[in-house]
Parts: structure tokens; C-alpha cells; sequence
């Protein structure tokens, strides 16, 4: 992978959101009234949190959604903005509201329920994804068909995909069409469940196979870290235990994890270091309230070192 700093550019295709974020002691059973210990609002959607967070760690970050006017008003392309964050090819949609979802936190369990709205990201389009980009692009939470499309057009030198939700929307001959022009592939541990059975595949090794090269899978396992599946390696990486704080917000740590492995593969850095900083990453994101609250390269740096490497 490439190793100068003009490369170590991302395009992020995908969603603008505002989070309106509420922390409970518990899910509310149904027709219950319950008390909320805090919540918060600021920007979200998978996309522009990864966008923050590239852009925290000194590469290039531009986004590729679609909003409404209201994201002007709420100040949702200003945070992005002030991250440093390109929103020159966010397009701006008159009398059609932006994405937004409710997150219900249980901080007990570090879990977390999402209520979406999709609003104006259902709006995105292939041909908004631009060809002229260098280093990686990453499509985040988007359909199968919107890859399918762009990346006939695309010369990236790294293409990633964290599918979301929408690995459960997809049909089976659409996604791996979409997953064969994929060198990356992110997912936890129940979407690679969903995307085995929709594929008829038996194991992670043979998803890995179906990628383009690199041909790399990586599978997000929350607390317990993350494996990474290549043709020639299984690697497991474990967080440090009480070294970045109390849990607080799981939101977006996937996008932060997914940012600096990226970052660190197009800096020319090894798969298992690169896996070490995203994990690092995100283990350092869930201490911090907010979606797109991303942490520094400083801290990631920090903490690589007290990562687990499992071969």
C-alpha cells in the first residue's frame, strides 16, 4: 500500500445523521414510562463519523452524502467542517429533512438500540461518487447496489465496505456481486452470520475468498476485539482491559475502528499493526459521548501497545 502522505486520502460514501442519543438503566417494556439519566444530540450516520475520525488521525477526509437544509441549521456540515472534514460533494436537498436516529444506550451492558430515520440519505446516488480519488474509499451503511455502480467507475487504491444493517436487507446475488469488487470487508459477528447464510458460504475463510485482493475480512467482537481473515492468516487482536475508561456511548466506535485500519494500512503499516490501531481505536471511542466524538492519533498511539495480539 501506498506510503505518501498525498495518498493517505478517504472517500466516505454514505450518511449524515443527527443522533439524538438517550441513556437508560434498561429497554422500556412496552406501554411503560421511564426515566432517561442523560441524552445528548450532535452528529451522526456512519459515514460522517468515519469521516471525523480520518480526518482526526491527519489524513484527507472528504464525504459523499446527501442532507437536508436542516443540516446547515442544526450545524451538522459545520461540526464536519470544523473536524476538517471535505463537504464539498455533500449535496444539499431543499423541503427534505435529514436522516436522523434515536439511540437508546444501556451503558450496563454496553449495548445499544437504533431508531432510524432515513430521510435524505435515501436520496444517495452512484454517479455522486467521484472517480478522480486517491487512497481508499469506503462505503458505509450504503446498499450493495450503490458499490455495484460506483465502483465501476472507481481507481482507489483500497476499497472497504462496513455494510451495517444493510447486510440484512440485501439480496444474495446483489451482495456478493458488490462484495467481489471489495478488498476490505468489515462486519461484526452476527452480520458475517447473515452473510454466510445469504451466501451459502461455511466459514469466514471462504467470505474472505469471495473479496477482491487484498481479500481481507475483518469481524468486530465489541469487548473482545476483533479477528482479521486474510488467505495465508487468522489474527486476533484483544483490547486492554480498564485502559481507556468506563463504556459510556458504543456509537461509532465501529466507524473510528474501521477509520484506523484504513489509515494505518494506507500508511504502509502490516495488517496485525493495523488491526492493533483499529481496535485501539475503538475501544477508545466508547469512553466518549457523542457519535462522532472521535478520539486523536496520539491517543490511539498510546494504547496500541497495550493490545493482545492472538496468532
Amino acid at each position: 500500500m501506498g506510503q505518501h502522505e498525498h495518498a493517505w486520502e478517504h472517500t466516505v460514501v454514505g450518511n449524515i445523521n443527527l443522533d439524538i442519543s438517550v441513556v437508560l438503566d434498561h429497554y422500556p417494556p412496552e406501554d411503560s414510562h421511564v426515566f432517561a439519566r442523560e441524552s445528548w444530540m450532535g452528529l451522526g450516520g456512519a459515514a460522517s463519523n468515519y469521516a471525523v475520525a480520518a480526518a482526526r488521525l491527519g489524513h484527507r477526509s472528504r464525504l459523499v452524502a446527501v442532507a437536508g437544509e436542516d443540516a446547515v441549521k442544526l450545524g451538522l456540515l459545520d461540526a464536519l467542517e470544523s473536524a476538517g472534514v471535505d463537504t464539498s460533494n455533500v449535496r444539499i436537498l431543499e423541503r427534505v429533512s435529514s436522516g436522523r436516529v434515536i439511540v437508546l444506550i444501556v451503558p450496563r451492558n454496553s449495548s445499544r438500540t437504533l431508531i432510524t430515520i432515513r430521510g435524505a440519505n435515501s436520496m444517495l446516488s452512484p454517479e455522486m461518487v467521484p472517480t478522480d480519488g486517491l487512497g481508499a474509499i469506503h462505503f458505509a451503511s450504503v446498499k450493495p447496489s450503490i458499490i455495484l455502480e460506483a465502483c465501476d467507475k472507481c481507481d482507489y487504491e483500497l476499497v472497504a465496505y462496513d455494510p451495517g444493517g444493510e447486510i440484512y436487507r440485501s439480496s444474495p446475488a446483489e451482495l456478493a456481486r458488490a462484495l467481489a469488487r471489495i478488498g476490505v470487508l468489515f462486519m461484526n459477528d452476527k452480520e458475517l452470520g447473515e452473510a454466510l447464510r445469504k451466501m451459502g458460504l461455511d466459514s469466514p475463510l471462504s467470505l474472505a475468498r469471495s473479496l477482491a485482493p487484498p481479500r481481507l475480512l475483518i469481524v468486530k467482537n465489541g469487548a473482545g476485539g476483533a479477528t482479521l481473515y486474510s488467505l495465508d492468516m487468522k489474527v486476533s487482536v484483544v483490547p486492554p482491559a480498564n485502559k481507556a475508561g468506563h463504556p459510556v456511548d458504543v456509537t461509532g466506535a465501529g466507524d473510528a475502528f474501521d477509520a484506523a485500519f484504513n489509515a494505518w494500512i494506507l500508511e504502509g503499516h502490516g495488517i496485525v499493526d493495523a488491526l492493533r490501531a483499529a481496535v485501539a481505536a475503538g475501544t477508545l471511542k466508547v469512553a466518549r459521548k457523542g457519535s462522532s466524538n472521535m478520539p486523536s492519533r496520539a491517543e490511539i498511539e498510546a494504547l496500541i501497545g497495550n493490545t493482545r495480539v492472538i496468532l
